[in-house]
């Protein structure tokens, strides 16, 4: 189950609304198959 507080949604109605409308999709697409390759996340090295 996933969730978002208050705090998420002040930031996302800052976001520029082509923004938003990619994290709906991925959102959708994170709720219909959460081990969607374009879900995961990578390491990435500090320096």
């Amino acid at each position: 189950m996933h969730y978002t507080n208050r705090k998420f949604w002040l930031f996302y109605d800052q976001l520029p609304k082509d923004i938003q409308q990619i994290a709906d999709v991925s959102y959708e697409l994170l709720k219909t198959n959460p081990s969607h390759p374009s879900l995961h996340f990578k390491k990435v090295n500090k320096y």
